[in-house]
């Protein structure tokens, strides 16, 4: 019964030092620039979230221990700021060995932030560190080096503003040192890791999302990607006839009306700072009634009903902003061109009422193949959630001729609101 209580004790005591983010000791790397080695922790949470807590070079000699936080959220966003890092290092490297540069210093146009520490007697934390991205030509003793230089710049305590340090950084002197420093921190590596390192519940969570992140992108355009699904209801605004052949028929009057209407569909989501490219692929069906009067040419009135049953595919390809970026909140707005097909409607002529010689079997539906329309809104995202309210300004797809005359070219002007939800998010 002791050794029981015992065990249940030191599994009590595990857990707790596991959601308490303690750090354990994940690896170690080289710096080449000063022949130093220095380690990289990990610390885990109960919610199978890690953090890397990467020890750097010191850029003064006050405090010699600290570095960058790398939090799990931001983890395959810090591997492509590397990667964007290491392919313009190559390219300065190709033009300092052309140019025989001895002596260069060029900052990188990268933007990364981070959490970073630093340890002052007591251990000291920043939030939201800009990194610095440069590339350096040194020569030491008679031999020049070429220096990738990722650093923190000033450090300020939180709880003391007193506290400072002139930060740290990490530094790779070729292409192969990077590699070996993002392949020494790869996700198959940390998730090893924390699996022999966690236990019972807590591993078992930790387990599912790791087939969750291994799955993701790692680098390149597709960590910026997000997909989701959407559905959406439309109305539409009270159409009027916006032209007519007047030499032929003297419009009366005329109408529309959306009873319902509904979409669905798939969207992505493509980031570029605070920009974004939003396409948009969408099954749209409804009903339209519509209800016009117009004189022949014996000035004989001629009223007529008709209802079309909506089978559309629209092809929004939408440009936003975002406005309000917050953790868990964003809020955009958008605008872009629409391409709205005809996916198999039909029309029905429901009424039709004349003195004169026009009969039914005299009006022709003109359904158009295709139109070219407008969207413009705002958009909410929630965590997984995102909803948008959208004003679309497009012609319609269904004008009735006579003879070989247009009747009616109503505008199909709506306002769309839509539920969407991601099933792939970006890893930035």
């Amino acid at each position: 019964m002791k050794r029981i209580t015992n065990s249940l004790i030191i599994c009590f005591f595990t857990l707790l030092t596991i959601n308490g983010n303690a750090q354990e000791k994940f690896t170690t790397y080289d710096n080449t620039n000063n022949g130093k080695k220095y380690d990289i922790l990990v610390s885990v949470k109960g919610n199978a979230i890690f953090s890397l807590w990467i020890n750097a070079m010191p850029l003064d000699d006050l405090y010699q221990t600290g570095g960058i936080i790398i939090r799990e959220r931001n983890y395959y966003k810090f591997l492509d700021d590397i990667e964007l890092a290491k392919q313009q290092y190559e390219e300065l490297v190709k033009v300092a060995k052309i140019e025989k540069v001895k002596s260069f210093d060029k900052m990188m146009r990268i933007n990364s932030k981070t959490d970073a520490y630093f340890k002052s007697g007591n251990w000291n934390l920043q939030y939201d560190v800009q990194l610095n991205f440069e590339f350096k030509v040194q020569e030491r003793n008679g031999e020049l080096n070429y220096l990738l230089l990722i650093s923190t710049g000033e450090l300020t305590a939180l709880n003391n503003s007193s506290v400072k340090s002139a930060g740290y950084g990490l530094v790779f002197s070729s292409t192969e040192e990077i590699d070996r420093f993002t392949k020494q921190i790869s996700s198959e590596k940390i998730y090893d890791f924390v699996a022999r390192i966690d236990t019972g519940f807590v591993a078992k969570r930790r387990n599912i999302a790791r087939s969750r992140y291994l799955n993701k992108p790692r680098s390149g355009l597709f960590s910026k990607i997000t997909v989701g699904v959407k559905a959406g209801y439309t109305t539409l605004f009270k159409g009027s006839l916006s032209s007519w052949n007047p030499s032929a028929y003297s419009l009366y009057s005329g109408a529309s009306d959306l009873s319902n209407g509904f979409n669905a569909g798939v969207f992505g989501r493509i980031g570029f700072k605070k920009f974004y490219f939003q396409p948009e692929f969408l099954y749209s069906m409804g009903q339209k009634e519509y209800t016009l009067s117009f004189l022949d040419d014996h000035l004989q009135l001629v009223k007529f009903n008709k209802e079309v049953n909506v089978s559309t595919l629209e092809i929004p390809l939408l440009l936003g902003y975002n406005l309000l970026d917050l953790k868990k909140a964003d809020l955009r707005v958008f605008a872009g061109p629409k391409l709205r097909l005809n996916a198999g409607s039909s029309v029905d002529y429901l009424y039709f009422h004349t003195l004169g010689n026009v009969s039914s079997s005299d009006l022709i539906t003109d359904i158009k193949a295709t139109r070219l329309g407008f969207d413009a809104g705002l958009e909410f995202d929630i965590l997984m959630f995102t909803i948008d309210a959208r004003y679309n300004l497009i012609q319609d797809m269904y004008p009735t001729k006579l003879y070989s005359h247009t009747i009616d070219n109503i505008s199909a002007n709506g306002l769309v609101i839509s539920l969407g939800w991601k099933l792939l998010l970006p890893t930035n």
